[in-house]
């Protein structure tokens, strides 16, 4: 199932507090995905007269959320500009967003990363062990693998959130440099013997490299530069001045993106031998510098093999070759996310913080989780959701040397453009931290409250998903008008955003935080109940009371009988 647990884990994390102004819930569910990767922070007495309220999702893993959960606010109240008597919000968030993102990177704190990371995964492994495999529910799944098998590639891609052409350019590039490795120079023993069209007749597989042989310059490359029949690259022979004879009476004409692919290989090739050259040679010869050129015919099987599996070949009608070739060029040279190897630098968090200050909500915001207020009956919006195709994000992407897909993917990786960590997407040495392409500045945002506002929820995109601000502000404030508990509002709502399946594209299958923070009412700590009441009463006694409360239930029992 991807991604996805073959059925959800539907139990719901409860929190329930406030203080004299206002009374909070937050709900957190694992739902579908492997991990639960969200964090949050409830803390209705921050500061002096300041509640702080946050939600941060992470992904590659849940060590940056958790560890913001367990250090931002501390690091926001530490800040000297938030000490003074007349904050100024907006630059005490944006610093302290932007400082807690670069003190992600340092190494005290990437261990720090790395041991949540660790822990983590140990609890996920006792997990694994005590759950034993249904195997009823493995065989419903043989029906859909069996149906997948049958579909195009590109479909099976797009139906898991992947970019076909993106995919394939990563697969082709890694099965030409395995090819390379693995066959080496293919030189002919016989230039001149004539063979059938990719046939190995008249030609044998050599080392890259041979002992003894002077590293190519670049005049070298040049000089040894073969163009690449399609029909046949066996009969041609590179001469010492560059140029290229044929040796084949009728001969085809040049395939134009062949000749791109064997230049790009040969290149590729040269800076391996270099890397390669002191090694020894199987057989020790030493390589003629007006010899045959190495094939490329494999090179070009493999091309047309993968563009045939993707239905993707030269006849479609929407390939273009060249407008192909210039969107790999581009992808394979773009970084590419290293697979949540390191903690911090393949994985972050986005981060939506609400403070309640006084008479205002102070909004910090980056990435796509959203803080809504519910004033009167309207939603309204207390952040924005930051997206990759976003105007002002795409302008930032390219100036930070990124590239965005067509699927709204910068290189191909994240579909979203602010969060806190993604220190892979934040290695361009010539431009601050704030304007790499991936940024943790926040968008900062300051509300005065009024006697119309009632309510205000934070969520993750789990919510927004399936969700507009509008129908979770009508959700939530009809079932307040009925009596509604905070805590029975949440879990529904979680319930309720819960896909049924994980058969569509993806919404309802991701983790879920929920939090609603009721305005202008004060908190009532729930009554104790009443085993623990009378516990408590039996203990705040005197000794003098307590023995006589004993003498009396002596009595009592005495009548009784």
């Amino acid at each position: 199932m991807g991604a996805y647990l073959s059925k959800p884990k539907t139990d719901i994390e409860i929190e329930i507090g406030g203080n004299a102004n206002l009374t909070y819930c937050c709900a957190s569910m694992q739902g579908w995905r492997l991990h639960q990767e969200d964090a949050h922070n409830t803390i209705p007495n921050f500061d002096e007269e300041c509640s702080l309220f946050a939600v941060y999702d992470g992904h590659g893993g849940a060590e940056v959320a958790q560890y913001a959960s367990q250090n931002f606010p501390n690091f926001l109240k530490k800040l000297p500009i938030w000490s003074e008597q007349e904050k100024d919000f907006k630059k005490a968030f944006e610093d302290a967003f932007i400082g807690f993102d670069d003190r992600l990177r340092q190494p005290e704190v990437m261990r720090a990363l790395s041991e949540i990371a660790a822990e983590n995964k140990r609890g996920q492994n006792v997990e694994d062990e005590e759950e034993e495999i249904d195997e009823e529910e493995l065989d419903s799944e043989k029906p859909q693998l069996m149906q997948e098998a049958r579909l195009p590639l590109r479909e099976v891609l797009g139906k898991y959130g992947v970019d076909s052409k993106d995919f394939m350019n990563i697969v082709m590039n890694y099965a030409n440099q395995q090819m390379r490795k693995k066959e080496g120079t293919v030189k002919a023993e016989d230039a001149d013997a004539p063979g059938p069209s990719g046939s190995a007749a008249g030609s044998s597989t050599r080392p890259t490299k041979r002992a003894g042989s002077p590293p190519p310059s670049s005049m070298d490359s040049s000089a040894k530069r073969a163009k690449v029949d399609d029909e046949s690259c066996s009969d041609a022979k590179v001469e010492a001045n560059g140029s290229a004879s044929a040796h084949q009476e009728n001969e085809e004409p040049k395939n134009e993106s062949a000749d791109k692919e064997a230049d790009e290989a040969e290149k590729e090739e040269e800076d391996e031998e270099s890397e390669d050259e002191d090694e020894e040679a199987e057989d020790g010869e030493d390589k003629s510098e007006n010899g045959p050129g190495p094939s490329r015919a494999p090179l070009l099987n493999v091309d047309r093999f993968l563009r045939d599996v993707s239905g993707d070949s030269d006849s479609d009608e929407d390939y273009d070759e060249e407008t192909d070739e210039a969107e790999a060029e581009e992808f394979i040279g773009a970084p590419i996310p290293g697979g949540g190897e390191i903690p911090g630098d393949d994985s972050g968090a986005t981060a939506c913080v609400v403070a309640v200050y006084k008479d205002k909500l102070v909004i910090a915001n980056a990435g796509d989780s959203r803080a809504v207020l519910c004033r009167k009956k309207e939603a309204v919006d207390l952040s924005l959701d930051h997206k990759p195709e976003d105007d002002i994000e795409r302008r930032r992407i390219y100036a930070a040397g990124g590239t965005i897909s067509g699927d709204g993917r910068v290189n191909g990786g994240l579909n979203l453009s602010r969060a806190l960590g993604d220190h892979f997407y934040k290695k361009n040495i010539s431009i601050p931290l704030k304007d790499q392409m991936i940024s943790a500045l926040p968008d900062v945002k300051i509300e005065t409250l009024t006697e119309d506002d009632t309510f205000l929820v934070v969520a993750c995109d789990g919510i927004w998903n399936s969700m507009s601000s509008q129908q979770v502000i009508n959700f939530v404030k009809e079932r307040l008008d009925n009596g509604g508990e905070l805590r029975f509002i949440c879990e529904e709502i979680c319930r309720h955003c819960l896909a049924e399946d994980t058969e569509g594209d993806g919404t309802g299958c991701d983790n879920i935080t929920f939090m609603i923070v009721k305005l202008n009412t004060p908190y009532i700590a729930p009554p104790e109940d009443e085993e623990y009441a009378e516990k408590t009463a039996v203990e705040e006694k005197t000794p003098v009371e307590a023995e006589e409360a004993a003498v009396e239930a002596e009595e009592a029992a005495v009548e009784q009988e």
